[in-house]
């Protein structure tokens, strides 16, 4: 990855938009651990349908973040996503984003800091979620609420989670979500979709499913291989920001029900039985 790209920056859009999302423990989705080698066959070449400097796997909040990143320090990227159109989870959020520490609860008459806003989180997930990543997501909050801030996001509102003493401290609690006046059309990914088209640099293809990354002698990615067999190259580095299991039935039952009731109330009103009856 060359200088003015680093994997810090791509690290820190995805938690800006897995803060926007209002999802602070996220499970991490990979590829297929299986990649292709390039020397698998010597004397046939791989042939690349397409190529970028960054080829991102998910057209998610934060794979268009991470597209938007890229493009402003001079890198294009092509977003491969696997669904008909893109968002991801991102889509769900409904304008607000958890922030500790910014000038309007300030405003407000609230003291509240970063850290304090980690403090909090941390002390509610035990040790059910990564706590690296929840507490990098919580210290670069007002990061966070400023980059959607430059594209035009405005926040008018504050509401407070109820606290849970069991968990929560006196010192450490503080309203922290905020809103986006009910008057916005489009909530945190429309945002960013609007920023992405204003860049040439960004390329969207939707309806692919990247299923292998493709590696050199040396052991680097060099690319992604489709569920098609369609290879992409690409010229920097490959992105994975399949970052949830929103649309995962097993990890779902598992680690979230009432996700995983919605998807299957989703399979019933594409698919409905014959008599009308569901099973989870």
């Amino acid at each position: 990855m060359e200088k003015g790209l680093s994997r810090r920056s791509f690290l820190k859009g995805s938690a800006k938009v897995a803060l926007g999302a209002g999802m602070l423990a996220s499970i991490p989705g990979i590829l297929d651990s299986a990649t292709v080698k390039a020397d698998e066959a010597p004397k046939m070449a791989i042939e690349w349908s397409d190529a970028a400097d960054i080829v991102i796997v998910g057209g998610g909040g934060a794979g268009f973040t991470a597209a938007i990143e890229a493009a402003r320090a001079g890198s294009t990227s092509l977003i491969l996503e696997k669904c008909a159109y893109c968002g991801g989870d991102t889509l769900r959020s409904g304008g607000m984003i958890m922030v500790g520490g910014s000038e309007f609860q300030a405003s407000l008459g609230y003291d509240d800091s970063p850290e304090r806003f980690a403090r909090t989180e941390l002390g509610y997930i035990g040790e059910y979620a990564n706590k690296e990543m929840v507490e990098e997501m919580c210290l670069n909050s007002l990061e966070s609420l400023r980059f959607m801030q430059e594209m035009g996001r405005e926040y008018t509102h504050l509401s407070p989670m109820n606290p849970v003493w069991a968990y929560d401290k006196e010192e450490d609690w503080a309203p922290r979500t905020h809103w986006t006046g009910i008057e916005t059309k489009t909530g945190h990914f429309g945002t960013l979709q609007e920023e992405a088209a204003k860049y040439d640099a960004i390329r969207v293809r939707t309806g692919v499913e990247a299923e292998h990354l493709i590696t050199n002698d040396a052991g680097e990615v060099i690319g992604v291989k489709d569920a098609n067999g369609v290879c992409y190259r690409a010229n920097k580095a490959v992105l994975l920001a399949t970052a949830s299991f929103g649309h995962n039935k097993e990890m779902s039952k598992r680690y979230n029900f009432m996700n995983y009731w919605a998807l299957c109330h989703e399979e019933t009103f594409n698919n409905p039985s014959p008599n009308g009856q569901h099973t989870l």
